[in-house]
């Protein structure tokens, strides 16, 4: 009998057996039965077929390759014959391998030939198979057995396509690293893409889908830290894509720390960056390391968590003497996840590991991943770890993670995946609380689910969470009609067990529990609950129905965030106790306001305290100089309180009983002005110090909290009592472009602008917020009334809202607005525009307009060797005038139909060409002359503008904070 035919047969059968033991299909009609018994051997026979060549080019004998599949299947009857405890593996043909070998040796027919190394790649291979042409077959017998075969066509794509992959690492530059090298790249590799590429071929939970097509890159941004001061500088610096993370945390840089918020996706991106490093392109091998699993137990020397990684059976190869020639080669990189998972008692230790670590690897690149820190742990590490941070989604990762969503969420029917993603992405960013929670992955994941399941979103962070779990603990099952196994707890039953868990787990300082410490609590929890079902029971169901909790042996929830929240809920209800017999509640939260582990746990508890609960916390923290998590959480739950308590708060903030003396930076403002050619070029920066407040995720600035005093009408410019200088610039910025009470707008107009700049930049700053403002219907105002005051207080910003409204359109995204749309907001800054009095302009402003920029600070670093056309990124200095774009914008809006009427369009350009004759009539220096004089002094002045972009990067930054950002 050839092997291939042998082989078929053999894995045939075995698979036929799990089937048998799986689904029950006796009672169909014979041809029904046949169609089935065929489409489950041709999906079996695609996958065999390649096991043939790949032991082939192993150069295993024929007997040798009958031997190591009969081993494989014998090895594998067992788990054929109780299919449940493939489901316990998670249908993960590397983990069952890992549980079946990971006390006991390989077989003996095996290890007498020789075929260790082989046996590693092969076994998992037929057990992944086993795990998932059952599942699939199960899924279409829940289906009525109709005509759709996507999933066994699906499972037989993805496993041929992922041993291709693994065996690729091996063909072409094999011969530039060690055998052994070799092998324990293919295993790990063959390891990490079953359990990544693989994943979310089961549909009876109610999260799935495969990795490759829910990740999105995140934005990871360099982040230099000045050796002098106590605060960081973000530069413009934006690592995206695999080839560029490639050579930035593997090949080029040696020692990086990434930092992310909670539900950022540090530990998605760490399982990325780990399968990447083991591609053709880098000879090593990637060891990735989950902190927490190593603060658990007693530290290892760094070439046991090696030997660990390759596993046992390949462990005995791996001698000191070749680590040290993989290190010297540069062939290892260390990937070291969740360093703020850590307790705090382990963290000197881990650090002092990680240090020891850095020494004896030498050059070989290492990569920490951490939430931000209140300790300073990650900081001692030295100068010479480069610090990034992952962002939150951007509105194009919204609108991708969206897309990729509907595209591929196992709960979707076919008929329901078509969505305008844009449309819902723009809604959803549009709603103040829904908003913050879309740049989060794991909530935007959450609030696709309650969308979808729920057919609406909730009001509040706090209640997505609720809806959530009670989502995952039942209720969508029961909307699905799922029925639980083996015992059936109600819905409030699972909540309190969990809740349990969470509390034991936050209080222990554990993020994870091995398996008996978890059924320890277990035990305890359902004796206090008089439940009489098994702790082993209770712990299947809840990790194979609800998807909260991720095991076996090493339980932990499925993200840290979900147990958090459970906390939060058992602190509101205050029906829980301590070990001491204390009770778990508000007090309990204050006393622990400090620590790093339980700031998530506040303002998720905020979400769904009582107004009196949440206004003794924050009393409270006045009382003890927590000023920033005080006015953290009034920023949070605005809303919540009532106008009075909103506006005592305030009144004491503004007059200087809350202290502003915790930490600063400087919030830098960009804003479009001519380029000022006539003085040496040097970057104008608006700025405005600012302090930082507590928030669920990372430091947030106070213009935010003062941003929404103001736009919920809690303070007037005329009723305020005195605020401290940089409070008062914040809200002077803000009512000089909130026109709703004129007079209270003249007000502020008349007021004197920010101190620390030139008066004229602010008002321009001024012109160019209340023009965006105004095309966009953010404000409504009558002509006339703008005019009258400001002919009464600043007569310059009359000219200055008639460029800038140009100006408006000129920038203006046309995809953003639907047709209906942009023609309404483009009429009625056209009229305002025709009706203004070209006079008031300026004519230093006007002349100005044939060299038009955006001034902000990410425009001007690294410039030393660039041109004035790159610095601005233009091919010619022509395309900046402002007046000659602002008349082909019209052209371009009138030929696509956004401009219906003629005799508009007409009076335009008509508007345009005498304002371009009025600047030509006064200019004394020709568009060529003023290039080169521009071009000149900019080259001058390189020196001393270099030392002035160095003064400005001295400071902490906000990324400018736009002011469009923040909803002016």
């Amino acid at each position: 009998m050839a092997i291939s035919e042998f082989a078929f047969g053999v894995i045939t059968g075995l698979v036929a057996n799990a089937i048998d033991h799986t689904v029950s299909y006796g009672a169909l009609e014979f041809f029904q039965r046949r169609k089935i018994g065929r489409r489950v051997e041709d999906a079996v026979a695609e996958v065999v077929q390649p096991l043939i060549p790949f032991l082939k080019n192993e150069h295993i004998k024929e007997y040798q390759q009958e031997l190591l599949i009969q081993a494989c299947v014998d090895e594998l009857k067992p788990l054929a014959e109780a299919p449940e405890k493939l489901f316990q593996a998670s249908l993960d043909g590397q983990k069952i391998f890992d549980n079946l070998y990971g006390d006991r040796d390989l077989p003996r027919e095996v290890t007498d030939e020789g075929l260790e190394n082989v046996y590693l790649l092969l076994f998992p291979r037929i057990a992944t198979l086993l795990c998932k042409i059952p599942a699939a077959v199960k899924d279409w017998e829940n289906q009525a057995w109709t005509e759709n075969y996507r999933r066994l066509d699906e499972i037989t794509a993805e496993l041929t396509a992922l041993f291709k992959k693994v065996d690729s690492l091996a063909n072409d530059k094999a011969n530039e690293a060690d055998d052994l090298l070799q092998t324990a790249r293919r295993t790990i590799a063959q390891k990490i893409a079953i359990e990544l590429d693989l994943t979310g071929l089961r549909s009876d939970k109610p999260l799935s889908g495969k990795f490759n097509d829910f990740f999105v890159y995140p934005e990871i941004v360099s982040k230099l830290v000045n050796s002098t001061e106590d605060y960081d500088t973000e530069t413009n610096l934006s690592y995206e894509g695999e080839q560029e993370s490639f050579n930035t945390f593997v090949s080029l840089i040696s020692r990086t720390i990434v930092f992310g918020a909670p539900g950022a996706g540090k530990s998605t991106w760490s399982k990325w960056l780990q399968r990447i490093a083991l591609s053709k392109d880098w000879q090593g091998i990637a060891i990735r390391v989950e902190l927490r699993n190593l603060a658990q137990k007693e530290l290892v020397s760094f070439p046991q968590l090696i030997r660990e990684t390759v596993g046992r059976h390949l462990a005995e190869g791996v001698t000191s003497n070749k680590i040290n020639q993989w290190i010297k080669q540069r062939q290892i990189i260390f990937i070291l996840d969740g360093f703020d998972e850590i307790p705090p008692e382990k963290r000197d230790e881990i650090q002092q590991w990680i240090q020891e670590l850095n020494i004896a690897i030498k050059n070989c690149p290492i990569v920490i991943t951490s939430r931000p820190l209140t300790t300073n742990h990650l900081e001692e590490l030295g100068e010479q770890w480069e610090l990034f941070e992952i962002k939150p989604f951007d509105e194009p990762r919204i609108i991708d993670y969206i897309q990729r969503w509907y595209k591929y969420t196992s709960l979707l029917a076919d008929s329901d995946r078509e969505i305008n993603v844009k449309v819902l992405a723009q809604q959803w960013q549009s709603d103040p609380t829904i908003e913050p929670l879309t740049s989060n992955p794991l909530l935007l994941s959450t609030l696709l689910m309650v969308h979808h399941l729920d057919g609406s979103l909730p009001s509040g962070r706090s209640e997505l969470y609720n809806r959530y779990v009670k989502g995952m603990l039942g209720l969508w099952d029961d909307r699905r009609k799922v029925k639980a196994h083996k015992i059936s707890l109600s819905l409030k039953e699972k909540w309190q067990i969990l809740r349990g868990i969470a509390l034991y787990m936050n209080f222990e300082q554990k993020d994870q529990l091995d398996e008996g410490e978890i059924t320890q609590q277990l035990d305890r929890i359902l004796e206090e609950m008089k439940l009489t079902c098994s702790a082993e029971d209770v712990l299947e169901t809840l990790r194979e129905r609800s998807g909260l909790i991720i095991g076996p042996g090493i339980y932990s929830f499925i993200h840290k965030s979900v147990g958090e929240y459970l906390v939060a809920d058992a602190i509101n209800q205050g029906d829980q106790r301590d070990t001491s017999g204390t009770r778990i509640d508000r007090l309990t939260l204050f006393d622990y306001r400090d620590k790093d582990r339980w700031n998530t746990i506040i303002f998720l508890w905020a979400g769904i305290a009582s107004v009196k609960d949440l206004e003794n916390f924050i009393d409270s923290c006045i009382e003890a100089k927590s000023y920033r998590l005080a006015l953290g959480i009034l920023y949070d739950q605005y809303e919540k309180f009532s106008t009075i308590y909103r506006k005592n708060l305030i009144d004491k903030l503004l007059c200087g009983q809350i202290e502003l003396g915790f930490p600063q930076r400087s919030v830098y403002y960009k804003y479009y002005a001519p380029f000022d050619y006539y003085s040496t070029y040097i970057p104008r920066a608006l700025k405005i110090r600012s302090y930082n407040l507590r928030s669920i995720t990372e430091d947030i600035g106070i213009e935010r909290l003062l941003l929404k005093v103001v736009n919920k009408g809690d303070v007037s410019w005329s009723n305020m009592k005195n605020p401290q200088n940089e409070i008062r610039d914040f809200l002077w910025t803000f009512f000089t472009v909130k026109i709703e009470n004129f007079d209270d707008w003249k007000k502020s107009i008349a007021a004197d602008p920010p101190c620390n700049g030139n008066n004229e930049l602010w008002f321009i700053l001024t012109a160019d917020r209340i023009a965006f403002k105004f095309f966009y219907g953010q404000i409504d105002f009558n002509v006339d009334q703008v005019y009258q005051k400001c002919e009464e207080t600043i007569s310059s910003l009359q000219g200055l809202i008639i460029i800038y409204l140009i100006n408006a359109v000129v920038q203006i995204d046309i995809d953003f607005f639907c047709k209906d749309d942009v023609q309404l907001r483009l009429n009625q800054t056209l009229n305002f525009i025709l009706n203004a009095p070209k006079e008031s302009i300026d004519s230093n402003l006007l002349e100005g307009t044939k060299i038009w920029i955006c001034y902000a600070l990410d425009s001007v670093m690294d410039i030393q060797d660039k041109t004035l056309e790159e610095i601005f990124d233009v091919q010619d200095i022509k395309d900046l005038d402002l007046l000659l774009n602002f008349k082909n914008k019209i052209q371009s809006l009138f030929d696509m139909g956004s401009i219906i009427d003629q005799n508009t369009f007409q009076s335009v350009i008509k508007f345009t060409d005498d304002l371009i004759k009025m600047r030509d009539d006064a200019v004394l220096v020709s568009r060529e002359d003023g290039k080169a004089i521009a071009e000149t002094i900019y080259l001058n002045s390189i020196p001393g503008m270099v030392d002035s972009i160095k003064s400005a990067a001295a400071e902490p930054l906000s990324e400018g904070m736009p002011l469009e950002e923040l909803d002016w």
